[in-house]
């Protein structure tokens, strides 16, 4: 079984129940993916990720941008595809944020509704509105669970490594990191939810925790 596989079924299983909710204490933003959205998405930016720029087996796509929803969403992209997902490093598909003021990147994030850019797009850069216009269906999973996905660690190993309960789970960053990423594999195909806030104080997360019913 691969993270695809096991994102598909959590989709199916548990539908339009929350799966990845995003908190950013300076916007005030909340952004909730259910299951169902969540491997749309993944599904879609992992068509973006094949199709334009060939990130199959063997890629590694670097996530160099502020904690975001779009996190999880083209992390799981990745490893339908069979890349490897980094923070830093060489890469084959480099995902920025437009917060960062980027002048390069494959991708941009922008800081608009729906992670939509709300200034011009640098270069030759794809957004969020190119993975969009994909397809629903994501149908070249290569079906490889022995792929590398994050910090030497495989797919395999990863689903291997699940944090379970039923309920979810809470990550406080203000920049994506390995630790984001471990725990994205570790708690979607696991049919556990996300929550991370980005710009809390410990007052702040105790109340977004409570919000949220992070147990």
């Amino acid at each position: 079984m691969t993270i695809h596989d096991a994102l598909t079924a959590r989709a199916r299983e548990l539908g339009h129940s929350p799966a990845v909710v995003f908190r950013d204490a300076d916007t005030g933003e909340r952004t909730e993916l259910s299951w169902a959205t969540l491997h749309n998405w993944a599904s879609k930016g992992a068509n973006l990720l094949l199709d334009h720029f060939d990130a199959g087996l063997g890629a590694q796509v670097r996530l160099d941008m502020p904690a975001h929803w779009m996190a999880p969403v083209l992390s799981l992209a990745a490893w339908a595809t069979g890349a490897t997902v980094a923070v830093e490093g060489e890469s084959d598909v480099h995902v920025v944020h437009e917060a960062d003021e980027p002048e390069g990147g494959d991708l941009l994030v922008g800081i608009g509704m729906g992670g939509r850019p709300m200034g011009s797009v640098p270069g030759d850069a794809l957004t969020v509105v190119d993975v969009l216009a994909q397809p629903d269906d994501f149908v070249d999973d290569p079906g490889d669970e022995g792929a590398w996905a994050v910090g030497g660690r495989t797919q395999a190993t990863l689903l291997g490594e699940p944090i379970e309960g039923g309920g979810r789970v809470l990550h406080a960053a203000d920049r994506v990191d390995e630790a984001l990423l471990f725990l994205v594999a570790r708690t979607l195909p696991a049919g556990t939810g996300l929550v991370i806030a980005r710009g809390y104080d410990d007052v702040g997360l105790k109340k977004v925790a409570t919000e949220e019913k992070v147990a």
